[in-house]
């Protein structure tokens, strides 16, 4: 059985009038360097560490290389307008305070690896390389009309082929330093190009390797139980960067580079924000975050007073391609709602709860009156204990209608205690109670305000 491909007739056609257009990547030296394999594996499509890892059904590949089925070989990148009307959004409101937004969507194994994509398995894409690589191009160029920087990594590696093979770990979910280091230095010159580092006074920055390391990834490690061959280690070099001259501030640079996204981010072993320092010439603030969940170091990021009190100049967003947008407008109103926010000019209700805990109920009740609309306001929660992740607004509105919007952060979730909440844009009628349930068992004070936009 192939992958899961959603795709309607049009795209398929367009994607095939392409196909002459967009080859494959061309193998290079160092991909021969690397040839291995195929090992004696059955059943890969019940390989998982556990039932709720998100790894899918695997399949192998040529030269080593493992493939998941869905975020791998699953190359039918879309976004609707309607999404992309609320990146659009969120790009204006952070050009509004000075930020340039970054949107760094990172291609998927098999599109990078796609010389390595064994088409003769059962398991293998739907779409052809040409029409991947299709797909991929119509997405960035989608994502562009939002206004935000969106570098295209695979005209990159259309360009400069030999680093493909690199790129990827063989059996790991995670890109290689190679990988890591070829994309900082793309964002670099797609900044330069936009003018977005206009003004900022370039530094010195060395990355050097400090060792050599080897692991096994979690594909291998979900791999090995249906393998009789040992799937081994993969080798790699670990490198750290450092500003070249010590015991100097960086001035107005300082703060001005921010780094959100997962663990490709947030690993230091792989060091994406040292060579994106050494790449732009400027010290990067890593707040990245190690989480599932692609939306939770951007939330806590904008919903920080970091943020809101001294914006950064550009704000790089890394994500995963394979992450399908239109399943987040929820968590985009959240990040447009957050980047706008100015509650305490703007605070028109307000109810505090001193001793909650699991269970706790906080209720904001709203005279009709105020005509409070969710087009017009947005919910502010402060906890004092930044631990507290886990609870549910509920809000009722005068014509009997309701809206339940549960909240929960995993814990490596790295905010600052407070949340912001987008209410109904569709709603009309107005706002007459709001409600916090606390759901986790973290004793914390909490505030519940109701703010104008």
């Amino acid at each position: 059985m192939k992958a899961r491909m959603p795709k309607s007739g049009t795209i398929a056609r367009a994607a095939l009038m392409c196909g002459a257009i967009l080859g494959g990547l061309a193998l290079s030296p160092a991909a021969a360097q690397q040839l291995e394999g195929p090992y004696p594996c059955q059943n890969l499509e019940f390989a998982r560490p556990s039932p709720t890892d998100p790894l899918g059904t695997l399949t192998q590949g040529q030269s080593g290389y493992f493939f998941r089925t869905d975020p791998d070989l699953n190359w039918g990148f879309f976004i609707s307008d309607e999404v992309n009307n609320l990146i659009r959004d969120l790009t204006s409101e952070l050009k509004a305070r000075g930020t340039e937004l970054v949107l760094l969507p990172i291609p998927p194994r098999g599109l990078i690896a796609q010389n390595f994509v064994d088409f003769n398995q059962d398991r293998s894409p739907i779409l052809s390389i040409s029409e991947g690589g299709w797909m991929f191009d119509s997405y960035i160029q989608d994502l562009r009309k939002s206004g935000a920087v969106v570098p295209n990594l695979m005209d990159a590696l259309r360009v400069d082929p030999g680093q493909a093979p690199l790129f990827y770990f063989k059996r790991d979910v995670h890109w290689r330093p190679e990988g890591a280091r070829f994309t900082a230095a793309q964002v670099a010159e797609e900044l330069r190009q936009n003018g977005a580092l206009t003004g900022l006074m370039a530094s010195g920055f060395q990355t050097s390797v400090i060792g050599e390391n080897q692991f096994k990834g979690v594909i291998a490690q979900a791999a090995q139980q249906h393998c009789t061959q040992n799937l081994p280690p993969e080798r790699y070099s670990e490198y750290v960067t450092k500003p070249m001259a010590t015991g100097v501030g960086f001035g107005n640079t300082e703060g001005a580079v921010v780094l959100v996204g997962g663990s490709f981010s947030a690993d230091e072993r792989l060091n994406f924000a040292g060579f994106l320092s050494q790449s732009l010439g400027l010290p990067v603030a890593n707040h990245a975050s190690a989480s599932l969940r692609e939306f939770n170091s951007i939330e806590a990021y904008l919903s920080s007073p970091e943020f809101h009190a001294r914006p950064p100049k550009v704000l790089i967003w890394e994500l995963q391609a394979a992450f399908d947008l239109n399943y987040a407008r929820n968590d985009l109103r959240q990040l447009i709602t957050a980047t706008a926010a100015n509650c305490q000019n703007n605070s028109i209700a307000r109810v505090e709860n001193a001793s909650g805990s699991a269970g706790g109920i906080t209720q904001l009740d709203v005279p009709s009156a105020q005509n409070v609309t969710g087009r017009d306001h947005y919910v502010q929660v402060s906890t004092s204990n930044p631990a507290m992740n886990n609870f549910v607004v509920s809000v009722a509105y005068q014509d009997g209608d309701s809206e339940w919007i549960p909240v929960e952060r995993s814990g490596r979730f790295d905010n600052s205690g407070i949340y912001y909440i987008s209410l109904s844009q569709e709603t009309t009628s107005p706002v007459v109670g709001i409600t916090l349930e606390q759901l986790s068992e973290t004793p914390a004070s909490t505030r519940v305000e109701l703010c104008r936009k």
